[in-house]
């Protein structure tokens, strides 16, 4: 489907969902949303009558006329752009943020291999893909899909990376079948080094915990957490990229409980220390007999992880992987970075 004004309108619900996307809270009364405060001020008064006019959900403050219109002036005020101007700027933007899947089918001779296929993958049903991660503990949808269609590989879940360049796809397939189309379990399209899967990020959160893998982030997101995710052990994030999603957190790294796990807590530890990211705190856990998150979530022991696993502090990790560290002993004692844990 085109990216266009109604288009847009006819998948959310005439503008309703966009309404309920920025005001969390809305509560529907038929063909009006009441007792509504306005998102873009302090408003005391709860003065913003949110509404049904024409088939369309309208909007107006009767503290404040200024704010009056239809979803793409609430849109407009939203990403601070301007409706006469920034029209198609303001479609885009709440394309990506309802996850619509409406694109220019003039633009698809431009895309990128990588688009390509994202542009097939969000267009595809996720029925599959909802049911292989409910077997792994994980209820909440978000991630996608993609159809045995392409390329007649096994039907897949799909974990799109923070700015949308890149995914990783995981087979829903069994090893046997895997091994005969002699493909690997997953697989990463994109740019790995400036890859976070941070679907399961919520920046309000204090405590960030950092994993190996999307569906062990997603484990700490089930039991109310905040959480991102490298696609891989050895796929570390560049250093602003950790910066913008670990600064003043209390950091929890929580590789795989294997040697490659250990290696990731110390070589995140490392990054954090000598780009002198300003954290709160830094942590590692070390998962039980080579489990991760994911499967302490499935035994359901994952809430009660600072019982379940060893938590180091950074001392800590300096003398558990001191041949790791060793290479860059001197610059880690000669920082002024001073990381402090209670455990």
């Amino acid at each position: 489907m085109q990216l266009n004004k109604q288009n847009i309108l006819n998948l959310t619900d005439n503008g309703l969902d966009f309404f309920k996307f920025v005001i969390k809270d809305l509560t529907q009364q038929g063909s009006k949303c009441k007792n509504v405060k306005n998102p873009f001020y302090d408003d005391t008064k709860a003065g913003l009558s949110i509404f049904l006019k024409s088939g369309q959900w309208m909007y107006k403050d009767f503290g404040n006329e200024t704010f009056t219109g239809d979803i793409f002036s609430f849109a407009a005020q939203h990403y601070n752009l301007s409706v006469k101007s920034d029209f198609v700027d303001i479609l885009k933007n709440i394309n990506r943020d309802l996850n619509l899947n409406l694109t220019d089918s003039k633009d698809m001779k431009t895309l990128s291999h990588v688009d390509k296929q994202l542009f097939h993958i969000l267009k595809t049903p996720k029925t599959e893909a909802i049911e292989y991660q409910k077997n792994r503990g994980l209820s909440k949808h978000i991630y996608f899909h993609q159809s045995n269609a392409y390329k007649n590989f096994p039907n897949a879940v799909i974990f799109i990376n923070h700015n949308e360049s890149g995914f990783e796809r995981r087979f829903i397939a069994d090893s046997e079948e895997l091994q005969r189309l002699v493909l690997p379990k997953t697989q990463f399209f994109g740019e790995k080094s400036n890859s976070f899967y941070d679907a399961g990020y919520d920046k309000k959160q204090e405590i960030l915990f950092i994993c190996e893998g999307p569906n062990n982030a997603l484990s700490f997101v089930e039991i109310g957490f905040s959480a991102v995710a490298t696609f891989g052990a050895t796929n570390l994030p560049n250093s602003d990229l950790l910066k913008k999603y670990a600064e003043n957190k209390i950091v929890i790294l929580a590789g795989d409980g294997d040697e490659a796990g250990d290696k990731f807590n110390t070589s995140l530890a490392l990054l954090i220390v000598q780009n002198n990211i300003q954290i709160k705190d830094l942590k590692a856990l070390v998962f039980p007999g080579g489990k991760d998150a994911n499967d302490l979530l499935k035994a359901g022991t994952l809430a009660d992880y600072e019982n379940v696993c060893q938590i180091v502090n950074y001392e800590q990790i300096k003398q558990l992987f001191a041949d790791d560290l060793q290479a860059n002993q001197n610059s880690m004692d000669n920082s002024e970075y001073i990381i402090r844990v209670c455990i």
